[in-house]
Formats: structure tokens, sequence, C-alpha cells
């Protein structure tokens, strides 16, 4: 977290102005696809049997479980492969810059510190251009700490349930929205439970957005 707070503190934000927090990868960025492919050079795939990686990946050979304790490793690997390669899920980048023009836009990501240069570089290369936080464990703190001294709306986006339920202990009065982009993986996930609004696409979340921003005004 502390990595977090460093970043945090160098943000620019005006405090008069509503406040979006999104997520990156199944959200902004495809994952589901290039994980895919990145198991497959390593004989080993996603089981698909509930919207979590731990436990849900196996050996191609034998289908045995890839043992939890050498997940960090595939993961690190894994961003290490992949983290300038990720397309944009379709319709992020249209739809947050027609956000931009109503609110201020903060990218929070859940990825190893030592990646998040490569990954502002992706993001330059999309054309997006708005600040990106690297952070480890549950969001809430981190988007507390983001949202602090803003007296607009706070808008929260993820993928995964966890998440959503941190932000809603820690900035209650924020609008949080599940959204995952890949439809196969989408199907093994309920709406989050501490979620206002589970999203089709990024149409769909600017929709809601534009129609929260609006109620508050």
């Amino acid at each position: 977290m502390q990595h977090a707070i460093t970043q945090i503190k160098s943000l620019n934000l005006d405090p008069t102005r509503p406040l979006l927090v999104t997520d990156a990868d199944e959200v902004l960025l495809d994952f589901a696809d290039i994980f895919k492919r990145y198991l497959a050079s390593r004989d080993l795939y996603m089981a698909e049997e509930g919207y979590a990686l731990y436990g849900n990946i196996r050996d191609k050979n034998t289908d045995k479980l890839l043992p939890k304790e050498q997940m960090p490793v595939l993961l690190e690997e894994f961003f290490d492969y992949s983290v300038d390669q990720q397309d944009l899920v379709p319709g992020a980048r249209e739809n947050l810059d027609a956000l931009s023009a109503h609110c201020q836009i903060v990218v929070l990501t859940n990825l190893p510190h030592q990646f998040g240069e490569r990954r502002r570089s992706l993001f330059r290369k999309h054309d997006i251009h708005h600040p990106i936080v690297t952070n480890s464990g549950p969001k809430g703190p981190a988007v507390a700490e983001i949202s602090s001294g803003i007296s607009h709306p706070v808008v929260f986006i993820d993928d995964i349930s966890r998440h959503i339920t941190s932000v809603a202990e820690h900035v209650p009065d924020s609008f949080r929205l599940h959204y995952v982009a890949d439809e196969a993986l989408g199907k093994l996930v309920e709406k989050a439970g501490d979620s206002h609004h589970r999203c089709e696409d990024w149409d769909h979340i600017r929709e809601l957005v534009m129609g929260h921003i609006g109620d508050l005004k």
C-alpha cells in the first residue's frame, strides 16, 4: 500500500470535479485472451470453473491443478510477457474520452509495481493519458485515499467483487459498477453484491456514469 500512497500523493486532482476510478485488466485492457495464450505457451490452461485464477489453472498434460504457491511466480512472468502487448477493450478509449469532459479519471490497477512504467507506456500507445496508480491488495483504502477531499461524486469500476466490496466499506457514498469485459468469464460470476449495476459494455458504463453525475448535480 505504501507504493500506492506515494503515487496517490503525486496526483493533482480537482476537489470540485467528479472522480472516476477504474480498474485496468478486464475493464480497460483485454486480460483473458492474452492470459490464455500465455498459459498455452506453458502447457497450462484455465479451467474456468469459477471467476478466480487461484485454483483454476491446470496442467494440459496431467490435468492437475497448478499448486497455489506457484501462482505468484506465474503471474509475475505473465505480466512480464504481456504488459506491453494488451489490447484495449472495445469502446474503452472512446467512452473515457467522452467521460473526461465531465469527470477526472484515475486508473487503479493491481499490478506488481515494477511493471508500472511499462503499463503507463502501453496506455500512452493506446492514446490514454489518465494517471495510473499501481496497487496491491484490497482497493478500498487506495480509493479512499484518492478520493479524499473530493466533494463531488466518486465512481468506481472493477471486475472483481471483493474490490467492489472493499470500496463499499471504505468509500460508502461511492457509485460502484461491476464490469467483466470477456463474455465467457463474465458468465462465471454473478453481479457483485456491493455494486449498484452490472455493466454490459463501455457504452452502458458511460450512460450509467453520466446519469449518476447528472442526478447529483
